[in-house]
């Protein structure tokens, strides 16, 4: 048996190790294994020049016509089409790690050509949106373990990383696919695709397989999925009539592997449930040591627990909303000590503000300087300056450790007014923010909805101590 694997190099003495240019003819081999996002790598290469690619013949390939010394891009391209479409009419497998198509322009003589024109497609199927869609994730789950590759998929489902999936509302897929694998929201990210008597897999991109004895025995594995492949069709491909046919025991068997398959099912969608709750959640321990957008984000999700109404893309301006209030916040973050840039940052965007609605708003900087270093052990998490500038306008300066505290009073809160307390301290804090004990933030005894009581005076505004 021979293997041709292109852009994936595996090491074993079945397998022969080529680039898409540089290969023998596809149709001499009893499977291929392909990596598209190699097959953009020396096309681009191609048109640009920066590297030189010659075919099996040892001939140059340039992005012009063919000529006695030079094989044309097109037309390498256009035999590579024909070598594929006679493999798969053999009846032979073609394994694809699937992802998102891309054009690829300036192809001399082939204009529209894309990352998957070289491959067939049954009827009705085509290799781009809204049929492969992009797609990024880990995590995968194994449907049909009848599939020759089941078992490979099995071994190294940890390795797999999807970079697209496959629609399945489309008319034509039902009809010669089925899907392989899942992902853990139950997108399609591995398929086969039947194209006349050959099969084509797509299987999830496999980018994190290290080099020594993981690759080999991904190569071994490969090699005896691929004769697996070669044995014909499986039990998945019978007949609906031949379930007529029973054998002692074989019902009650199914029906166990059915009531197996779905509580594996049930069980994945608590476990997806669970891991968002859980990182949702978590989540908020980035205000402790995390920088850019992770902690752009865990400060957006600390105001949402506060109950102020915050977009929470961190790409959008950062805005809040609460009991008839507005404010304007910035983040920065260093392992060392923050400095002035966010307070001109929030600086500007207030003056703006101010020039075009006439109507002043609260500031507020959010600052996690030292991050990597324990919170009770910072010594210097922001500069003198920046506390004296946030100070005399009035803005509230607050550490990722502070709002973390203040998120978990929030959600430890059993009355609204206590919510409220805690947004009325950021409101009127001008410069550091004081932390009260979780005493003075209680409110009197009621019914819990805000009242039209004094605003909420921080006690620690005339001589506590800093958090």
């Amino acid at each position: 048996m021979r293997l041709l694997v292109i852009g994936f190099p595996l090491p074993n003495p079945q397998i022969d190790n080529y680039s898409f240019l540089s290969a023998p003819s596809f149709f001499d081999y009893d499977a291929v294994v392909v990596e598209p996002a190699s097959i953009s790598k020396v096309i681009e290469e191609v048109l640009t020049r920066t590297e030189e690619h010659r075919t099996f013949a040892g001939e140059p390939v340039l992005n012009e016509p063919t000529g006695p010394f030079v094989v044309g891009l097109a037309d390498h391209l256009q035999r590579r089409r024909e070598e594929t479409e006679r493999l798969l009419a053999a009846g032979k497998l073609l394994v694809v790690f699937a992802r998102p198509n891309v054009p690829h322009s300036h192809i001399l003589g082939l204009p529209g050509y894309d990352r998957y024109a070289w491959l067939p497609a049954p009827p009705g199927v085509f290799y781009r949106p809204p049929q492969l869609m992009p797609a990024d994730g880990r995590g995968v789950s194994l449907v049909d373990r009848t599939h020759p590759l089941a078992e490979l998929i099995e071994r190294f489902q940890n390795w797999f990383t999807y970079r697209a999936y496959f629609s399945e509302r489309l008319p034509a897929f039902p009809e010669h696919g089925r899907v392989l694998m899942r992902s853990p929201g139950g997108a399609a990210i591995a398929v086969e695709l039947r194209v006349g008597p050959g099969r084509i897999v797509f299987l999830p991109a496999l980018e994190d397989v290290p080099p020594g004895d993981p690759r080999f025995e991904l190569a071994s594995q490969m090699v005896t999925a691929v004769k697996r492949a070669r044995m014909g069709e499986t039990e998945a491909d019978a007949p609906r009539w031949v379930a007529g046919y029973t054998l002692p025991g074989l019902a009650e068997l199914e029906a166990e592997e059915q009531a197996a398959r779905e509580a594996v099912r049930q069980a994945q969608e608590r476990l997806s449930r669970a891991q968002e709750q859980t990182a949702d959640l978590a989540g908020l321990r980035r205000l402790l040591w995390a920088e850019g957008l992770a902690f752009e984000a865990a400060v957006r999700e600390a105001f949402r627990r506060l109950q102020f109404l915050v977009d929470t893309d961190v790409d959008k301006p950062g805005v809040l909303y609460a009991d008839g209030r507005t404010a304007f916040f910035e983040t920065a973050a260093d392992r060392e000590t923050v400095g002035e840039d966010v307070y001109i940052r929030l600086q500007r965007r207030l003056e703006r503000d101010l020039l075009t609605t006439a109507e002043p708003k609260k500031g507020i900087v959010v600052v996690n300087g030292q991050r990597r270093t324990h919170p009770d052990r910072r010594t210097e998490p922001y500069t003198q300056a920046l506390r004296a500038a946030c100070e005399s306008n009035g803005y509230a300066l607050i550490t990722g450790p502070q709002l973390f505290e203040l998120a978990r009073r929030a959600m430890a809160a059993d009355l609204l007014n206590e919510v409220r307390a805690l947004r009325d301290l950021i409101f009127e804090t001008r410069g550091e923010l004081r932390l009260p004990t979780e005493e003075t933030t209680a409110p009197a005894a009621g019914d819990g909805q805000p009242t039209a009581e004094p605003p909420y005076r921080d006690p620690a505004m005339e001589g506590g101590t800093p958090w």
